[in-house]
């Protein structure tokens, strides 16, 4: 355990403090990144999420919505990574589905794609 050291009028942060913060936001960051990303790639994406919350404590801990900011550095450097790794969508094997639907869907921007 780390104690609170004073530098300069920078409080830095102590372990206690942040793990209480990771117990506390990671049950909804996961839930909301599993909407977001492949199952693979979650778990990395809150790693990732977490280590800039510890690298930037100071400005994410004063956050209004600290979660919500996380969501989107996750989703972002995830994005990153992810881009061209997904395989393309298998056709329907449902008779009952249009044959050009999944190639218009593709064509949708992200935003209407996702659902919010």
């Amino acid at each position: 355990m780390r104690t609170v050291v004073n530098l300069g009028g920078t409080m830095i942060v102590t372990e206690v403090e942040f793990e209480a913060f990771v117990a506390r936001i990671e049950p909804d960051l996961r839930r909301a990144l599993a909407g977001h990303l492949p199952v693979h790639a979650v778990p990395d994406a809150i790693s990732e999420a977490f280590a800039f919350a510890w690298e930037h404590w100071t400005t994410v801990k004063e956050l209004h919505n600290p979660g919500g900011y996380l969501f989107r550095v996750a989703q972002s450097r995830s994005r990153r990574r992810l881009e061209g790794v997904l395989p393309a969508p298998e056709s329907p094997r449902d008779p009952d589905v249009e044959p050009g639907l999944p190639a218009a869907f593709r064509a949708l921007p992200e935003r209407q794609r996702t659902a919010a």
